[in-house]
C-alpha cells in the first residue's frame, strides 16, 4: 500500500472516475468528486472489493488499478476473477489466510455452547459435552458475546436427569454479538426529509458555488449516463455572463400550457437510458422551431454549449444524435398519430370557441429521404421532386388544429376523407364546424356526405371565382366545346379548310391596307 509516503487529502487517482483520498486513519472513495464508501486504513481487503466491483461495472480497469499502484497488478487479476466467479464473499474468501471456513464453530454447536454457558458450565465442561478443547470453547463464547464464568472451579452435573416437575427448558434464541438498532418509522423519516429540503430551500447559494455543484452534478450524470443507468439528465441553468438566444426561455414556457411533454411520454413512451431523453429532445425541436432551424442540418451553424444553456443542458444534442432520437421517437407510426390526435384534442379544449370554422389547405414539402415518393411540383423550386403534401386544420384565429401528411401527388379530394375524419375525432361529435377549403377540394364536398359526417362544407369565395373563369378561359380556349373530343374534331376541321387569299398572300393584304389608308 502506497501510503508511507502520502500525506492526508491527498487524492490517488484511479482511471477517469474514481479516487481515493487518505484522511487520518480512514480511506474515502470517490466517483467523480462523490464519497461512495469509508473504510479503515486496515481493511486492504475492503479496498480491494470495492476496486473489483468498479472494475466489474467497467468504471476502472485492472490497468488502471495497477497505475495507481493501490494493488499489484497480479493480485488484483485474481481478485477480479474471483469477484466476477462470486461476487464479494467469493473475493473475502479468497483472501483469507489458513482454513477457508469453520470447522467446529458451526450454527448447532455455538447454539449449544450458548445453552450450557447458561446453566453455568465452564468451559471445560462445555468442550467435554461438545468434544472441543478449552480454547474453542472460549473464542465460541467470544465469538457470541458470552461473559466468563463466575466460579470455574464449580462444575455443574451435566447428565442429570430432570425431577418429574421440572418444565421442559425453554428454546431461547442464541445472543448476537451486536444488537442492530431498531429502523425509524416513517413518519420519522418523511419529517427529516421534509425538514432537509426546507433547510436547503432556505440556503443562499452564491453563483460560483451554484456553478461547482451544477458541474458536479453533469459529471455524475455523465457517468450513470455511461453506465446505462441514467434516464435523462436534469435541467440545470447554471449562471452565466453572457446566454446567446435567450428570449427563445419565453416561448419554452408555453411547453407546460400545450400539454406537449406530458402527451408525448404518455402516448410514444420514454427513449432508452442516456444523456438526450424525451424532454430534452422536445425542447430541443421546439427551441429550434423557435429560432427558425427548419433542419437538423442547420444546427452545424450554432453552437451546442449556447443551444444547451437555454434548454438547461451541458450541451444540447447535435445533428447525429437528434437524428437517431428522432427515427427512435417516430419508430412506431401509430403511436405518432395518437399525438397528433391527442395535442388536437387539447387544443380544442382550450379554445373551444374557435373551432367554429376551420380552415383546411395543404402545403407542398420536398422530401430528401430514403422512402420511394411520388414526384411534386415544388414551386419554391420551379421543379419536380419527391414531396409530401402536409395537409393543416387551422382555427379561425390561424392556430394548427392539426396535420395530416400524404404523398405529393396525392390531391385533397383523396385526402379529405381522412381529413374530415381527423376533424371529427378531435371535435367532438356534439360540434358542428364549417370546414373552409379552396377548389381543390370542392369535388369531395357533395352535398349531404361532408355535412352529415362533419358540418358545412364550403369552398372559399376566391376558390368558386377562380375556378369560374378558368373554365370559361378553357372553353374559350377549345373553342366553347365543353368536351375535350369535341374541341380536338373541331381543330381538325379547321385544317381542312382551304386557305383564304389574305392567308396565300400576306403581301396583297397589306398592300391593300396601304391603298385604302
Amino acid at each position: 500500500m502506497p501510503w508511507a509516503t502520502r500525506t492526508d487529502d491527498e487524492l490517488i487517482g484511479v482511471g477517469e472516475f474514481v479516487q481515493v483520498r487518505r484522511v487520518g486513519e480512514v480511506l474515502v472513495v470517490f466517483v467523480c468528486g462523490t464519497p461512495v464508501g469509508r473504510l479503515a486504513m486496515a481493511d486492504t481487503v475492503g479496498l480491494r472489493v470495492e476496486l473489483a466491483g468498479f472494475e466489474a461495472m467497467d468504471v476502472v480497469s485492472q490497468a488502471d488499478v495497477a497505475a495507481s499502484g493501490l494493488v499489484a497488478e497480479a493480485t488484483f487479476h485474481r481478485d477480479c476473477r474471483a469477484f466476477r466467479a462470486g461476487g464479494e464473499p467469493a473475493l473475502r474468501h479468497r483472501t483469507q489466510r489458513g482454513t477457508k471456513g469453520p470447522t467446529k464453530l458451526v450454527p448447532a454447536t455455538l447454539a449449544e455452547v450458548a445453552r450450557l454457558h447458561a446453566k453455568g458450565a465452564t468451559d471445560g465442561a462445555i468442550g467435554a459435552r461438545v468434544g472441543m478443547s478449552e480454547s474453542s470453547v472460549r473464542n465460541a463464547r467470544k465469538q457470541l458475546g458470552l461473559a466468563r464464568p463466575a466460579a470455574r472451579g464449580t462444575e455443574v452435573p451435566l447428565f442429570v436427569a430432570p425431577a418429574s416437575d421440572e418444565s421442559t427448558p425453554s428454546t431461547e434464541a442464541v445472543p448476537t454479538p451486536q444488537s442492530t438498532p431498531a429502523p425509524a418509522t416513517q413518519p420519522e423519516a418523511e419529517a427529516e426529509i421534509a425538514a432537509t429540503e426546507a433547510a436547503i430551500a432556505r440556503e443562499q447559494v452564491a453563483p460560483d458555488v451554484l456553478a461547482k455543484q451544477i458541474a458536479d452534478q453533469r459529471t455524475t450524470e455523465l457517468f450513470l449516463a455511461r453506465m446505462g443507468m441514467l434516464e435523462e439528465q436534469s435541467a440545470l441553468f447554471s449562471p452565466v455572463a453572457r446566454a446567446p438566444h435567450a428570449g427563445v426561455l419565453l416561448g419554452l414556457s408555453l411547453l407546460t400550457v400545450t400539454g406537449l411533454l406530458e402527451e408525448t411520454r404518455r402516448c410514444i413512451g420514454t427513449l432508452p437510458n442516456g444523456l438526450y431523453g424525451v424532454r430534452s429532445i422536445i425542447t430541443t425541436l421546439v427551441t429550434m422551431a423557435l429560432l427558425r432551424i427548419k433542419r437538423p442540418e442547420q444546427l452545424k451553424g450554432f453552437d451546442p454549449t449556447d443551444l444547451g444553456a437555454v434548454v438547461g443542458l451541458a450541451r444540447a444534442a447535435e445533428m447525429k444524435t437528434l437524428r437517431a432520437k428522432l427515427a427512435q421517437l417516430a419508430e412506431d407510426e401509430e403511436k405518432v398519430k395518437q399525438l397528433v390526435r391527442a395535442m388536437a384534442k387539447r387544443h380544442v379544449e382550450r379554445v373551444k370557441d374557435a373551432v367554429a370554422f376551420l380552415y383546411i389547405d395543404g402545403h407542398v414539402r420536398p422530401y430528401f429521404g430514403d422512402k420511394k415518393l411520388g414526384k411534386a411540383h415544388v414551386a419554391a423550386m420551379r421543379i419536380a421532386l419527391p414531396a409530401t403534401t402536409d395537409y393543416w386544420v387551422c382555427d379561425d384565429k390561424g392556430a394548427p388544429v392539426l396535420v395530416v401528411v400524404t404523398e405529393g401527388n396525392a390531391a385533397m379530394t383523396r385526402a379529405m376523407p381522412e381529413l374530415l375524419a381527423e376533424v371529427r375525432a378531435a371535435v367532438g361529435a356534439d360540434v358542428r364546424p364549417t370546414i373552409v377549403f379552396d377548389r381543390r377540394g370542392w369535388a369531395a364536398a357533395r352535398p349531404g356526405a361532408a355535412s352529415s359526417s362533419v358540418g358545412n362544407s364550403s369552398a372559399s369565395a376566391r376558390g368558386r371565382r377562380a375556378g369560374r373563369s378558368t373554365s370559361r378561359s378553357a372553353r374559350s380556349r377549345t373553342t366553347g366545346c365543353r368536351s375535350p373530343r369535341a374541341a380536338l374534331e373541331r381543330a381538325r376541321a379547321r385544317r381542312r379548310r382551304p386557305p383564304t387569299a389574305r392567308q396565300l398572300s400576306p403581301c396583297a393584304s397589306s398592300a391593300s391596307r396601304r391603298t385604302r389608308s
